[in-house]
């Protein structure tokens, strides 16, 4: 693997390994649960991306990137839609809802997907941290634009140098299904070839859900406040961005990394 501004280019057989960590949260939901809650929060970012002039009409064509198995395309009612995974086709034996619909699914990677048509609007959520070169996906990506069109990036970035450091060098123990961390200033860096129109935090966008989520759609257990501090009590390796976090906690309890939306526009 090549180290470039803490981002991975990752050989095949590890990333392979990733989407089978991946795959075994993924198959964890609940299909009869997981679309309801998911449109609650598709919803609210359409409102947001709105602000920034993203429109989406019977003739748009838009790309989901990364959609995963129950998303944002399925809280469109119009446009001409397609979704992208690398495990879609497992998506489309766990979640029945997905053939009732005109969307079209494809297995495929960011990096290697083509279309012979651009898009009017390009969704990547929560995948860029994802994906086995971060560089490659973004080039991709911004080549799939059309002229005027826009791009929807929300990802989790890391608010400590630190710890940013600390989860790339130690990424597949402490964090195994997200090979790739960056900070806000690598995320722009990767999309420098387009204008930024529009930015917010997006925490709060989910972390009402969040609770029910994790308890309805993955049939969590509700865990107090020691139960939480003795898991990672019995993990060391959780114990550095713990105190780091005890020592910042003030934003949704959530003071390591913050999830940002950014849409982008293809300008020139």
């Amino acid at each position: 693997m090549k180290r470039s501004d803490w981002l991975l280019e990752m050989d095949r057989r590890d990333w392979e390994r990733v989407q089978e960590l991946e795959w075994a949260y993924q198959a964890r939901k609940r299909p009869e649960r997981v679309l309801a809650l998911n449109r609650i929060y598709w919803q609210r970012l359409l409102a947001e991306t709105r602000k920034a002039g993203v429109r989406i009409g019977p003739g748009t064509r838009v790309l989901d990137a990364g959609c995963g198995g129950a998303g944002i395309l399925l809280a469109l009612e119009q446009g001409e839609r397609v979704g992208i995974d690398p495990l879609m086709d497992r998506y489309l034996e766990r979640f029945d809802f997905l053939a009732g619909t005109d969307i079209v699914w494809l297995r495929a990677c960011v990096e290697d997907y083509t279309s012979e048509r651009p898009f009017d609007i390009v969704f990547c959520i929560n995948v860029l941290d994802h994906t086995r070169d971060p560089g490659a996906a973004a080039r991709r990506l911004q080549g799939l634009l059309a002229e005027g069109g826009h791009l929807v990036v929300l990802v989790n970035l890391h608010r400590s140098a630190l710890a940013r450091r600390y989860y790339a060098l130690l990424q597949r123990y402490v964090d195994p299904t997200h090979p790739q961390q960056m900070d806000r200033s690598a995320a722009l860096r990767l999309f420098a070839g387009l204008s930024l129109v529009y930015e917010r935090e997006a925490d709060s966008l989910w972390s009402d859900l969040d609770a029910r989520y994790r308890r309805e759609v993955l049939g969590c257990r509700r865990r107090g406040r020691a139960g939480k501090l003795l898991a990672k009590v019995a993990n060391p390796l959780a114990w550095p961005p713990a105190l780091l976090g005890l020592a910042r906690w003030p934003v949704h309890g959530r003071a390591l990394f913050s999830s940002r939306l950014f849409v982008f526009r293809r300008i020139g």
